[in-house]
């Protein structure tokens, strides 16, 4: 679906007047409740657990509402990197939704859920420490980890276009720390990804194997 520019930047304002209103909404209703306590330590002790309770919770229910309601659906594909092109206004902005809740909540407990929430198909017993760029465009197999840092890039860059692919992987895989997947990857079941390896865009991975090295090669059956 094509979007006109000003609807990209209304969208996105909305977005941040509606986190901003839950996140005010949910700390005021908590704490009419609290201060209502004499008892000043607890005051305290409740209006910075709202804060930082509150706040990055309204956050994340906001951003995974807008991201999986966004007009613009992730396809793969090429499109110009250009502020003239309403697809990559609306990629940059959902990108941008993405981003800030990924960063603001990559230290609490909620963060290994910010993939399913946000369109990442995943199996059972996944795990995920990494980060997905795009996660509608990802396919992770059950009891699967990704590791620390690691990072599956669904867009890259090419001149003046942006290339969007879907990155599947197998089941019961290894994506070691701070592993670089590229665009239109296909990682087999059983595999083994070594900390620090680049699989280069579009490469197809056996099942079963191990790699490493960058860019990465085979290194077991």
């Amino acid at each position: 679906m094509r979007m006109k520019a000003p609807l990209v930047g209304f969208l996105g304002a909305m977005y941040l007047l509606a986190w901003v209103f839950l996140s005010l909404s949910m700390v005021y209703l908590f704490l009419s409740f609290s201060l209502s306590i004499q008892w000043f330590p607890f005051k305290i002790l409740m209006t910075l657990f709202s804060l930082f309770f509150f706040v990055p919770v309204s956050l994340l229910l906001i951003s995974s509402f807008f991201y999986r309601a966004w007009p613009f659906a992730y396809e793969e594909g090429v499109f110009r990197a250009s502020l003239k092109d309403e697809r990559f206004l609306s990629w940059m902005l959902r990108g941008f939704i993405y981003s800030l809740c990924f960063e603001s909540l990559r230290v609490t407990p909620l963060f290994p859920w910010l993939p399913k929430l946000f369109g990442a198909k995943c199996g059972k017993g996944v795990f995920v420490a990494g980060k997905i760029t795009e996660p509608p465009l990802t396919e992770i197999g059950e009891g699967s980890i990704i590791g620390g840092e690691a990072k599956l890039f669904n867009h890259v860059y090419e001149g003046r276009k942006i290339i969007l692919r879907k990155i599947r992987v197998g089941k019961n895989c290894l994506i070691g720390d701070s592993a670089i997947i590229l665009p239109g990857v296909e990682i087999g079941d059983n595999v083994v990804i070594g900390a620090g390896s680049l699989i280069p865009k579009n490469k197809k991975i056996p099942p079963n194997t191990v790699w490493g090295g960058n860019p990465a090669k085979l290194l077991k059956k």
